[in-house]
């Protein structure tokens, strides 16, 4: 694990979740009191979690990303800017967030684009 990673207290890692969850929320034009009916939480609640106050559990950001229509990665993109380097499992950039994005794609596109990545894969063996 990387060193920048271990560096980030617990409470810069839920101010940065909860500026990315607001950022989201205000692109999508969706008021607090709509994030906070659709997760079940009051909208004072959000506030928290926007500000950092309040960590947001596993489930309640799975619910939230899905109700914003996000990607897991999206709430901890740019986490490491304030750390120094990326770590590396984000630098080496293993696919996790390019499959969540391609999994929004038509399901002919992402056939397509399949059998693209495993053509350009016999050619790199042949």
């Amino acid at each position: 694990m990387s060193n920048a990673v271990v560096s980030l207290s617990n409470e810069a890692i839920d101010q940065h979740v909860g500026e990315r969850i607001r950022y989201f929320r205000q692109k999508k034009r969706l008021s607090l009191q709509a994030l906070a009916a659709a997760i079940g939480v009051t909208y004072q609640q959000v506030q928290k979690y926007e500000t950092g106050a309040n960590r947001v559990s596993a489930s309640t950001l799975y619910r939230i990303i899905g109700i914003l229509g996000i990607g897991l990665g999206d709430v901890f993109d740019g986490l490491h800017d304030s750390a120094g380097p990326a770590p590396e499992v984000a630098d080496r950039r293993d696919g996790g967030e390019d499959a969540v994005k391609m999994s929004r794609l038509p399901a002919d596109i992402r056939k397509n684009l399949t059998a693209l990545i495993h053509a350009l894969g016999r050619q790199d063996e042949g």
